[in-house]
């Protein structure tokens, strides 16, 4: 087996009772077979509280106030405290590591939805790396599974990655070059030839390339609040992100010229935001064929941070002439991966609806 996991993977440590937002409340958290069947073995007094805190029909932990029931008043898990880590249900012991495997490999990263992860993920201004081990241990073979589109996936998410990471351009020209570079991958997907990827990111390696850059000069009031009014489609897991939401589209509204051009995200921090999610789930179009929607996913995602950032920070200038704080960007990085990782339905819903907009008119605010 093959693992791929970012350089920064083995700075995570826990915050425990540090932590400003716990990974044990706001959620449902699912329960695998073999800790149900564990639990369910359990005798004594915490045995009791085990068969009466787990929904069993469902196979999750009961919640109290949004928050599990293990969690205790000092925001700490009361199954590690009392009968150990080992019987930590599999959710709880992976978390935050982001785990996806194809055929013999497997991708590990970190959920930006972790505040300790965002930490690590967004403060980071190195050039990230990819580190490739490997051991004896052999993956479950599928043989429906395409290895060479999968060959093609990883040799464009390298080139794509690179291209994001080239500072010596704006990362808004990077990201455009990016779409484009998607949307000729995809093409050549739908048109069922795989072998010719590889002309096209000679093409881009070579950086003899003209891009639409319509993403760079394109924002405008409109086409931020067309990205925005994008996540009135999902589901919403924290009642407080939908007000939240909503004052933030106050704030746009009210934005002047000064406010489009503040820099409240820096150009490093919208690459490392870019590569967390192409890292992630660009590959995964191996199984459904749909390179360009993930990749509109990456961008869109980006600049939804990027500009409630911005709404926020004019909010706090508004109230206190105080700047944006390093803190409050992580926390809305947080929270909006919450709101769009930890729900299959809303990954599939934001999936769907980039497979139908065209992102162009999307954020020139044609898109309405």
């Amino acid at each position: 087996m093959l693992y791929t996991v970012p350089d920064y993977y083995d700075k995570f440590y826990c915050l425990a009772d540090k932590c400003p937002l716990s990974c044990c409340e706001g959620w449902k958290i699912v329960i695998d077979k073999n800790s149900l069947k564990e639990y369910r073995s359990i005798e004594g007094p915490f045995g009791n509280r085990l068969k009466n805190s787990v929904n069993w029909k469902e196979g999750i932990f009961k919640q109290h106030n949004k928050r599990c029931a293990f969690l205790n008043e000092k925001n700490l898990c009361d199954i590690h405290i009392q009968i150990g880590a080992d019987m930590m249900c599999e959710t709880c012991r992976t978390y935050p590591s982001h785990i996806e495997e194809y055929d013999n490999e497997r991708e590990i990263s970190l959920a930006l939805s972790c505040p300790s992860a965002a930490k690590i993920i967004l403060e980071n201004e190195n050039i990230v790396k990819f580190i490739t081990t490997e051991d004896d241990i052999e993956g479950t073979e599928d043989e429906d599974f395409d290895i060479f589109l999968y060959s093609a996936l990883i040799e464009s998410r390298k080139v794509i990655i690179e291209i994001l990471q080239n500072r010596n351009e704006d990362i808004y020209v990077c990201m455009a070059k990016v779409l484009n570079l998607s949307n000729h991958i995809q093409e050549k997907i739908d048109n069922d030839n795989i072998f010719g990827i590889e002309d096209i990111l000679d093409v881009y390696k070579s950086r003899k390339i003209s891009y639409n850059d319509n993403l760079k000069v394109g924002l405008n009031k409109d086409g931020i609040l067309n990205i925005l009014n994008l996540l009135d489609e999902l589901e919403k897991l924290d009642e407080e992100w939908g007000r939240d939401l909503n004052k933030w589209k106050n704030a746009i509204r009210d934005f002047s010229d000064k406010d489009f051009k503040s820099p409240v995200v820096s150009d490093i921090e919208l690459e490392q935001m870019m590569i967390y999610f192409v890292f992630i789930y660009f590959c995964l179009a191996v199984y459904d064929y749909d390179v360009l929607s993930k990749v509109k996913m990456a961008v869109v995602s980006t600049l939804i941070w990027e500009n409630i950032c911005k709404a926020e920070s004019f909010i706090q200038n508004f109230d206190d002439n105080n700047c944006i704080q390093k803190e409050t960007k992580l926390e809305l990085a947080y929270r909006y991966s919450r709101e769009l990782e930890h729900s299959d339905l809303n990954l599939d819903k934001m999936e769907d609806l980039m497979s139908k907009i065209d992102i162009n008119d999307l954020l020139t605010g044609n898109k309405k």
